[in-house]
């Protein structure tokens, strides 16, 4: 073979196959329970085709794995963004949102990817689980609305609080951000 026409070794490898290799390796790991090496993985994938939304929506799963909680939203809200009709991500962005403790986005998002399901075509399974998840997400939000503008969250509390048996209210101060986790 004549040199000008044998491949470039030099060559940067194609980062679509990079990052699909990346992405692979990433839901591997995440399998194994391995979610530090998956995270990484997955940023890495992320960062080499950052218009994929399965690569960010499946980041997020990670990230609610290591307790990432903030950076699980961004992603899920990411991979939302990337495809609004994709109800898988409105799902992941719910159960983050859940985490962050924001019952009342968690209560909007599952509704969206319930709207957005193929009713025919979605798994009964899938379909009972989220509705179950957004009964749980209603309840923690009505509860929430009715503590008033200035409670962001209900925490868990193990004991020893001064409101009702179990719960601890946290106050935003009117700052507008999350006050807590539920």
């Amino acid at each position: 073979m004549l040199d000008a026409f044998a491949p470039d070794s030099s060559e940067e490898p194609d980062p679509i196959a990079l990052a699909l290799s990346l992405k692979a390796q990433g839901q591997e790991q995440a399998e194994s329970g391995k979610f530090a090496e998956a995270r990484a993985l997955l940023l890495q994938a992320v960062r080499l085709m950052p218009g994929d939304a399965e690569l960010h929506e499946l980041h997020a799963q990670v990230l609610l794995q290591l307790g990432s909680t903030w950076e699980a939203v961004r992603a899920a809200e990411r991979a939302v963004q990337l495809t609004p009709q994709w109800a898988d991500a409105h799902v992941t962005l719910a159960r983050a949102q859940m985490n962050f403790g924001e019952p009342v986005l968690a209560e909007a998002s599952y509704e969206r990817a319930l709207e957005t399901m193929q009713q025919p075509c979605t798994d009964a399974g899938v379909l009972a689980a989220v509705r179950q998840e957004l009964a749980e997400a209603t309840q923690l939000a009505e509860r929430q609305r009715a503590l008033g503008p200035g409670v962001r969250a209900v925490v868990k509390d193990a004991g020893g609080g001064t409101g009702t048996p179990g719960e601890t209210e946290v106050e935003d101060g009117g700052r507008g951000g999350a006050g807590g986790a539920l």
